[in-house]
């Protein structure tokens, strides 16, 4: 008789062994961007005119002002400063983002491994929260970055309560990827400024092809200079191949990104009018990756999307998930989402994304947490763009009579109730009640050198799908499980089975499970891009 691995402790010791793993190597990181510490930065310039000379090199130049920046109680010497490029960005405002590198001077030289730090001053956002929540979701399911806040001061003075939020940067990809010197594609459209006549209207950022390589030039910034041939070899197999799109672009990533964007309502992305605020990169295997940036505007503080004037809260809250499925100047979302099997997928990230942050009033709880954290540094922040009570009041009343931010609480709970009422969102997935790995035979001398899998699957499975790779870093590989009978029951029970051959190349496998039926998909586990079950030779042989 084969002796399998129980179910319940088969995932616990996976996910156990994995979360190790994990923790060790986030120990390795220090403490710079954990949630609950606020960073203390002061920068200490030599010139006592340095607010109109880092005006002047914002509106002029890229150059950098030197200055000594301590964190805690280390001190950087010749770091630069400059005014980082937002849009909040004004003529002798005390309270301008700000861009420092610590390697400007010193080569080299950073912070518990980071070198660039960025200080959001969170523009139109008087909770001070969109951020961090934000890039906290986003790191659940996607390569995001990091975010914290910073109290700052400038020679001796208070500067303001900012978010610190990691750069996407060498350090950034290195770790996620393994690999930083490939190509990095940044959206960076040209709004409100004159491109080539030849230039479509309206892309902006989004993908779509352009018979004129300077109109690639004046929405992308691109590194290395040879990445451009990357950047169009995408556009080209996006909307004139797209059924092979998978050769060369993560789709998964991709559509938790416009999960993502569609459920916290952020629309300065590529969901919005200017398809802007994310990057993509190229891993050594040749597969391209999205990264979300520049999220002071999510939560609907952002609210065009590109086919008129501004949403009212009331039509955000409402807003189509599948916006832009049938919009050719967003091939990123028109081509993928009208694909059946990938608009059942973005609809099972969807649902994730709710059940992981929005139910049970967790969201509502995190918030109140944030809140608590840092509303005496708010308060006794001088240069803030809102009074105390605006911040006060930000999560459940709407702030602003120009710009009328949504009420940061009040706009999800609206939100997840819309969503959660669709019908996407209420047929039931197929759901994985058990799986098995396979053990040698008790008494047997002939070693397991493969690895078999069964899973008994609910709620009548059209198909199962088993990704697996055998080392962390390689590209996840799929194949279809077989069916292997039926369980009857209250709840008929599909058995599916597979085998997976490694060809003596490895004795470790890392795989998770994707269940469809007519009317919906699930994984499992639902944290399958970075928690997924292991298995090993070693152990079932024994």
């Amino acid at each position: 008789m084969i002796k399998n691995i129980p179910f319940l402790l088969f995932c616990l010791l996976s996910l156990l062994s994995t979360l190790s793993a994990q923790n060790a190597e986030i120990a390795k990181v220090d403490d710079f961007y954990q949630w609950d510490k606020i960073q203390d930065i002061h920068v200490n310039f030599q010139e006592e005119n340095w607010n109109e000379l880092l005006d002047s090199m914002r509106l002029y130049g890229n150059t950098m002002l030197t200055a000594d920046v301590t964190i805690g109680d280390k001190t950087y010497n010749g770091a630069g400063v400059r005014y980082r490029e937002s849009r909040s960005f004004q003529i002798n405002q005390m309270r301008n983002a700000l861009h420092i590198e610590l390697d400007f001077s010193i080569r080299n030289q950073n912070h518990q491994g980071y070198s660039n730090i960025i200080l959001s001053n969170a523009l139109r956002d008087p909770s001070m929260m969109r951020e961090v929540l934000a890039f906290e979701i986003a790191g659940k399911y996607m390569h995001a970055p990091q975010a914290n806040f910073a109290n700052v001061k400038v020679n001796g003075k208070d500067y303001g309560f900012f978010v610190n939020i990691e750069a996407v940067d060498e350090p950034f990809l290195q770790k996620r990827f393994d690999a930083d010197d490939n190509t990095l594609i940044k959206a960076s459209p040209a709004i409100g400024q004159t491109t080539n006549s030849s230039c479509k209207k309206n892309v902006f950022s989004g993908l779509d092809v352009e018979g004129d390589m300077s109109c690639y030039k004046a929405n992308y910034l691109v590194t290395p200079e040879d990445g451009w041939d990357d950047l169009v070899e995408l556009i080209e197999t996006l909307n004139n191949n797209t059924e092979n799109i998978e050769e060369i672009l993560d789709v998964d990533q991709v559509l938790w990104m416009h999960a993502f964007n569609s459920v916290i309502l952020n629309l300065s992305s590529y969901s919005g009018q200017h398809s802007n605020n994310y990057y993509l990169y190229k891993d050594d295997f040749g597969f391209f990756h999205p990264i979300v940036w520049d999220l002071n505007l999510a939560f609907g503080s952002f609210k065009n999307i590109g086919t008129g004037s501004d949403l009212s809260i009331g039509e955000l809250q409402k807003l189509d998930p599948v916006l832009h499925h049938d919009n050719s100047l967003k091939p990123l979302i028109s081509k993928l989402l009208n694909v059946p099997t990938y608009r059942k997928i973005y609809f099972a990230h969807i649902r994730t994304i709710i059940n992981d942050n929005f139910k049970n009033n967790q969201f509502e709880n995190r918030v109140k947490e944030i809140k608590e954290l840092i509303t005496p540094y708010v308060n006794q922040d001088k240069n803030k763009s809102y009074t105390n009570e605006e911040f006060s009041k930000s999560l459940t009343e709407i702030t602003g009579q120009r710009s009328r931010i949504p009420a940061l609480l009040s706009l999800m709970q609206n939100r997840i109730s819309f969503l959660t009422n669709l019908n996407e969102l209420e047929v039931i997935p197929p759901q994985i009640t058990d799986i098995e790995v396979f053990h040698r035979p008790k008494y047997s001398n002939k070693k397991v050198e493969t690895f078999k899998f069964t899973a008994r699957v609910s709620k009548m499975p059209e198909s199962v799908a088993l990704f697996y790779r055998f080392h962390e870093n390689q590209p996840w590989q799929m194949k279809i499980m077989e069916k292997d009978g039926t369980i009857a029951g209250d709840d008929k029970e599909t058995v599916f089975l597979l085998e997976i051959d490694p060809e003596g190349l490895s004795e470790d496998i890392q795989f998770y499970f994707r269940t469809m039926n007519a009317g919906a998909a699930d994984y499992f586990p639902s944290n399958y891009m970075f928690i997924p079950f292991e298995a090993n030779l070693k152990e079932l042989n024994q």
